[in-house]
């Protein structure tokens, strides 16, 4: 719930919410997608 009020930059919102019966789905994907991203973001930056 937390992740669908924060406002994100996203260049395709239909692909947040393609359905109101995929909500937590999408969401989901989205918060794994967002962690990975930002630890393999942290990774690299640590390793400069």
């Amino acid at each position: 719930m937390m992740l669908i009020s924060t406002p994100i930059a996203d260049p395709r919102p239909e692909m947040i919410t393609p359905s109101t019966t995929s909500t937590a789905p999408a969401a989901m994907t989205i918060a794994v997608t967002l962690a990975m991203v930002t630890m393999t973001w942290r990774l690299a930056l640590n390793q400069r």
